[in-house]
């Protein structure tokens, strides 16, 4: 049995070194395992860490962009859109992170949970145990690293969170920057457009420099003849043009006939009047068209694509230009078949030839007289002008003497509104010495009644002490009287009794000397002795009670003294107080007197106050003056800017350079738009990367999980493995044990 049970031990010490060197193996293998796990995920945190650095830096490069001209797309709606979609973009980034975070936690919370099994379940010996904690150790390191790279994502989100609150404040500051630029672009405009107005100000005097002379009844008998010319040329046109005149139907007038004519020769001369009419018709035939064309097919626009659509129209286009060719040209012979047909009815092939014979002075009349009538419109021009250099010097004058009046109202207004300062800050310190007099009045009253009821209350505590005091040294008085008559009675019956016994002891002792001394005597002499010593000491103890009664009685004489001297000090109290009550009776008095000089200050007060509404009753009538001055100078300068119509140019080129500017300014919020969309383009690559990024770690996840559970089957294996051969070893030592006993 013995050589078994060694065999048994030798076979069980195999076996556990064989469990050991498994689990070595198994604990190397999970080790190099983990820490494979540990650096891919290391490395992957770190490239994505370098990969979000980078698109953090070229972010904010594009913000920079976005800061420079964001601003602009604002009016439109497109950087508040792009700065919401950049941060809600933002917000779901870290919303996937946070849940592939929670997701690997999880799993590693499940790798921790099967670390710490193994480890209560390997605690059977000491090598065991060591690589449970060994494994558990490097799963809370992994869990730290997880942790590390979570917070450093963390961190980088808030970079870029902050990097867009940036741009948002950026943003309103280049708003500010826009508005304050407005408002100098405007202050420039408004200095232009007064140097525009001193320069046409300056040609008008310039003008009215030059033709202002001597010359003017000659320009003016010019004008007449160069009129005179006119008029003979007009009657001459209407004689070459009395035909067709004859001709005339009975509803058309010669105004109506010298239009047409008009008409007819800016039709030949200037195609614009007619093709704009025939557009206008042709416009309402187009749109009469477009209409029809867009109620007959409408679904078949909506499923056309923009190029399509395009293509679409610019037919329709060419259709209603052929159809508008075409109309024309059939307007056209409609009015030259008519216009044959006019002349057949009215016989003027005869006059064909006077026609072309006075064409040519028919032509060269209009121009004569367009030539004539521009002369006698700058004549009239130039007679308004000089009319309006008279005018404004006129007004100039007026206005210099309303400037003069004003100004010397100014001084006026001035020299009174410094009077009534004057007056104001009079008034005002009266007003604060008023005030003081009034605070000083109550406080004094409101002094003078606390002293008052403070008296009432002295007195009362004067009395009343004086009363509890009498009372108390009355009662106090009459029992030490009580008790000394007391006293003095008692001692008095002491002295009469010790005066009869002694008598009497006397008396029985000379008795006793004179009968002869016997024993009972001796006895009854003895018992007298010590009576006598008994009388002695009731006599002394009355001695020290009366003594002690003198005591307190002077004590109580002392005590009556000292509140004799408290009354005397109440009492000087009291005199003091009824000083102080006189004393303050004289400030009442010299308060009146005050009151009395404020009274005769509140009198100057109205009397100023009357001067003041005096002042202020010519300031207002001096202020409706400036203001009839004032209104005067309005209405000259509504005047003046009458006469400035010709700042009219100006306006047009402002507004030109306003649609130029407006144009600069689309093409901008272009580019801007153009910018944005790039920066949306690079964000949702960005978006795609990360998302990618993320896929790719649960593949290699799923990839290292799908790797573990093998081991982990092992593991469970090698569990199993465990609790046989521990059942066998528990087998095998009872049997061992049974064998001992029984070979014992």
């Amino acid at each position: 049995m013995g050589v078994e049970g060694a065999a048994i031990i030798d076979d069980l010490d195999s076996y556990l070194q064989d469990i050991n060197d498994r689990l070595t193996i198994s604990r190397m293998v999970s080790d190099s395992v983990i820490k494979g796990m540990v650096n891919a995920v290391s490395e992957e945190a770190a490239a994505r860490v370098a990969r979000a650095e980078a698109e953090e830096e070229s972010l904010k490069e594009r913000l920079r962009v976005y800061e420079m001209g964001g601003g602009k797309i604002g009016e439109y709606g497109v950087s508040r859109f792009a700065r919401n979609s950049v941060e809600e973009r933002l917000k779901s980034l870290r919303m996937s992170a946070e849940e592939q975070f929670q997701m690997l936690k999880r799993d590693v919370d499940d790798g921790n949970g099967f670390c710490v099994a193994g480890g209560k379940s390997n605690k059977v010996s000491g090598s065991l145990g060591q690589n449970a904690f060994n494994e558990y150790a490097n799963c809370l390191r992994f869990d730290q690293n997880l942790s590390v790279l979570k917070n450093i994502l963390n961190a980088v989100f808030d970079e870029v969170g902050n990097a867009v609150s940036l741009s948002k404040i950026s943003h309103n500051e280049w708003q500010k920057e826009q508005e304050f630029q407005d408002e100098i672009e405007a202050m420039v405009i408004r200095n232009s457009v007064r140097g525009f107005q001193d320069e046409l100000q300056g040609k008008l005097l310039e003008q009215s420099a030059l033709f202002y002379g001597g010359n003017k009844r000659k320009q003016l008998g010019k004008m007449k003849q160069l009129s005179g010319l006119r008029q003979e040329l007009d009657a001459l046109s209407r004689s070459l043009s009395s035909p067709e005149i004859a001709h005339l139907p009975p509803y058309m007038s010669h105004e109506d006939v010298e239009k047409k004519d008009h008409f007819h020769h800016k039709a030949l001369s200037n195609h614009i009047s007619a093709p704009n009419s025939i557009q206008e018709v042709n416009g309402n035939h187009g749109t009469a068209k477009n209409i029809t064309a867009e109620n007959s097919d409408p679904g078949q626009l909506k499923h056309m694509s923009k190029d399509e659509l395009i293509v679409h129209f610019k037919n329709e286009m060419t259709e209603m230009k052929r159809n508008h060719e075409s109309f024309v040209q059939e307007l056209t012979e409609d009015y030259f078949s008519l216009r044959r047909e006019y002349l057949r009815e009215t016989g003027r092939s005869s006059s064909l030839k006077k026609d072309k014979e006075f064409e040519t002075l028919k032509k060269k009349i209009p121009d004569v007289i367009v030539t004539l009538d521009d002369i006698l419109t700058e004549n009239e021009k130039v007679s308004l002008v000089h009319e309006n250099d008279e005018i404004i010097d006129s007004l100039k004058c007026r206005i210099d003497s309303l400037v003069s009046a004003n100004y010397g109202l100014k001084e006026m207004l001035k020299r009174k509104v410094k009077e009534v300062e004057f007056l104001s800050s009079q008034l005002s310190s009266v007003a604060e010495e008023m005030s003081h007099s009034s605070l000083s009045k109550d406080n004094l009253s409101e002094q003078m009644e606390k002293l008052e009821f403070d008296l009432q209350d002295a007195n009362m505590e004067v009395s009343i002490r004086e009363d509890v005091y009498g009372c108390f040294v009355r009662g106090l008085m009459d029992k030490i009287e009580w008790h000394m008559e007391d006293m003095n009675m008692e001692s008095l019956a002491m002295l009469e009794f010790c005066q009869i016994v002694f008598t009497e002891a006397v008396k029985d002792s000379l008795n006793s000397l004179q009968r002869g001394v016997d024993d009972s005597d001796l006895e009854f002499i003895l018992s007298q002795e010590l009576r006598g010593f008994i009388l002695e000491g009731i006599i002394k103890s009355a001695d020290a009670s009366i003594s002690l009664w003198k005591r307190k009685y002077e004590e109580e004489l002392e005590r009556r003294v000292s509140l004799e001297a408290s009354v005397s000090n109440i009492q000087y109290a009291l005199t003091l107080e009824v000083e102080e009550k006189e004393k303050l009776n004289k400030e009442i008095l010299l308060y009146s007197s005050l009151m009395k000089e404020k009274n005769k200050l509140e009198n100057l007060l109205l009397k100023q106050n009357e001067r003041f509404e005096l002042m202020n009753h010519e300031y207002t009538n001096l202020r409706n003056q400036v203001k009839m001055q004032e209104i005067l100078i309005d209405e000259n300068s509504r005047e003046l800017n009458l006469l400035n119509s010709k700042l009219e140019d100006s306006v047009h080129q402002k507004l030109q350079y306003e649609g130029e500017k407006e144009i600069a300014h689309h093409k901008e919020i272009e580019s801007i738009i153009v910018s944005v969309e790039r920066l949306l383009r690079s964000a949702n690559e960005f978006e795609i990367r990360a998302v990618k990024a993320v896929e790719n770690n649960n593949m290699r996840l799923k990839e290292l999980k799908s790797e573990c559970i093998p081991l982990v089957r092992k593991a469970n294996s090698f569990k199993r493995m465990e609790v046989v051969y521990k059942q066998t070893l528990e087998r095998k030592s009872s049997d061992h044990q049974k064998a001992e006993a029984e070979v014992n």
